[in-house]
């Protein structure tokens, strides 16, 4: 896990979100990962 990830929290990476990438692949991405939810903890 890279430092700049606050324990408990998801990294968008994980879900393909980059920085670099276009918004569409982005939105994606992240819609992706609010169907998956956040892990409970």
């Amino acid at each position: 896990m890279p430092d700049s990830v606050t324990p408990g929290c998801t990294d968008a990476a994980d879900f393909g979100f980059h920085p670099g990438a276009s918004g569409p692949a982005n939105t994606r991405a992240l819609q992706d990962a609010v169907d998956r939810g956040a892990p409970s903890g």
